[in-house]
């Protein structure tokens, strides 16, 4: 049995990183598996929501930088690269 040192280990830690795959498929495809009224929810999504997201960072109407990150990543999690 090995033991590493705190230092290493602590060390090890504050390196630690997430990763997101380099390709995933957007969200709004898996629309296409759900029927009937549970499927409202995806139209809503894609309809009236993405789009005013959209036309409040084209309007530049968010300030916040960390809002206006985390809204395209939200975006580009719905609904794809583009």
């Amino acid at each position: 049995m090995t033991r590493t040192s705190p230092k290493t280990n602590a060390h090890s830690i504050s390196g630690l990183q997430l990763s997101l795959p380099l390709y995933q498929k957007p969200f709004l495809e898996i629309k296409k598996k759900v029927r009937g009224r549970n499927r409202k929810a995806f139209d809503l999504l894609q309809e009236v929501v993405c789009p005013l997201l959209e036309t409040a960072l084209d309007k530049n109407e968010i300030k916040s930088v960390e809002a206006r990150t985390a809204i395209r990543d939200f975006l580009s999690f719905v609904q794809g690269a583009k």
